[in-house]
Parts: C-alpha cells; sequence; structure tokens
C-alpha cells in the first residue's frame, strides 16, 4: 500500500489524528464523514467533517484544533510525496466538530483494459450509488480499550465518468472501476498520474489525524 493509498484508507496516517485517542472511553464513538470529488484529471478535493466526545475534542483542540499550522505540517511531512493544495480547518467547540478541507492532485490507476480504478478496502461496504455518486460505510474498533469509529464515505466520480462499477465486492480485490472516454486530440493515459489505487484511501487517512499520538517535533 502506498503513502497516497494509506492516506485515503488508513485510520492512523500521521502523528496526531489516531483512533485510540488520548483519554477516550472504549463506549465513545467517532462519527466522521468524508465527501471526495474527482475530476477527469484525477485531481480531487478532500473534505472531512468529524464530531468527537468532550474528552476527545479536548485532546484533539489541544493537539492540532488550535494550531492548524501544526496539523498542515505534520501531515505534509508524514506525505512528503505527494502534491497537496489548499488546506482550510473550520471548527465548532459548542457542537465539538470540525471540517478539514484539501486538495491535491493525483490519479486512479490506469488499468488495462483502459479504464480507471480506485482501490476499496474489504472492510468498507457499500451503501449506495447512482452513477457518479457512490457512499461507503465501515465501523471498526482497533481494540476493546479504543473507541468505535464510524466512518461513512462519498466518492463523487468526474462527470465523465461512464460504466461506473464495484469489482470483486467483499475481498481484497474490492475496486470502484470506471470509464472516461479519451479526450480530442489526446490519449486517455495523459489523463491520469497512475500512482495507483489513491482516491478512498485519502478521504480516510485524514481521519489519522484525530486525537491520539504527539506530533513529532
Amino acid at each position: 500500500m502506498n503513502s497516497l493509498q494509506r492516506f485515503l484508507f488508513g485510520l492512523v496516517v500521521a502523528a496526531g489524528f489516531c483512533v485510540a485517542v488520548l483519554g477516550a472511553h472504549a463506549a465513545d464513538t467517532m462519527q466522521i464523514d468524508k465527501s471526495f470529488v474527482l475530476d477527469k484529471h484525477g485531481d480531487g478535493q478532500l473534505t472531512v467533517t468529524f464530531h468527537l466526545s468532550a474528552s476527545q475534542w479536548t485532546v484533539w483542540k489541544q493537539q492540532y484544533g488550535d494550531r492548524p499550522d501544526v496539523l498542515w505540517r505534520d501531515m505534509k511531512q508524514q506525505l512528503a510525496n505527494m502534491e497537496l493544495g489548499d488546506f482550510d480547518l473550520k471548527k465548532d467547540d459548542i457542537a465539538r466538530s470540525a471540517t478539514m478541507r484539501i486538495s491535491f492532485r493525483g490519479g486512479p490507476r490506469l488499468r488495462s483494459d483502459g479504464g480507471s480504478e480506485i482501490g476499496v478496502p474489504k472492510d468498507m461496504k457499500k451503501i449506495s450509488d447512482s452513477g457518479r455518486e457512490w457512499i461507503f460505510n465501515a465501523v471498526s474498533q482497533e481494540n476493546s480499550y479504543a473507541p468505535i469509529v464510524n466512518q461513512t464515505i462519498h466518492v463523487t466520480l468526474p462527470a465523465e465518468a461512464r460504466n461506473a462499477r464495484l469489482n470483486q465486492p467483499g475481498t481484497a480485490f474490492q475496486a470502484l472501476v470506471y470509464d472516461i472516454p479519451a479526450a480530442t486530440g489526446g490519449g486517455k493515459a495523459l489523463l491520469f498520474t497512475g500512482l495507483g489505487a489513491l482516491v478512498i484511501g485519502l478521504v480516510l487517512g485524514a481521519a489519522g489525524f484525530l486525537p491520539g499520538k504527539k506530533s513529532a517535533t
């Protein structure tokens, strides 16, 4: 699994957003909602919204919420081989929720048949799809002392996407596959960077910056 896929799908990617939340109780539930919008060139924007318990919120604010520059620094260090773009963080102390937006450049894996492929971990279950819009969900608990993490991902494929389908669902090879008609005057391969299965992992990987580990110095 490359670093981009870890960022998309991993629960723990960089220091700080660990689901084994410092001071959290096993009964706590962490709700994380993510939306990923992809264009035909493989570039995208990720929006992550999470809601925390009182104890989780206190830890997260001390570590990152009141220091967004530290959060952005740690993300860029951990993902140094990715091209990240704009970053924005907004938080609501009353609701104990925050929204993070990140833009990046990249691209789904280009298949030998000319289609595009986004690897999806087998524990992510498809909730619904309507052509371009796909929704996945996973509920996990790292161990009996960790909080329950409920993660929902909305993936919006490019407007040009055709024949979207989920290949080999429920297996280690589960993947969201779609086709993009070749652009006039250029080959389809030029639209993608071939960085591998990268979309949904980026969305989930942002959860790696929830409270827990101390940031690197």
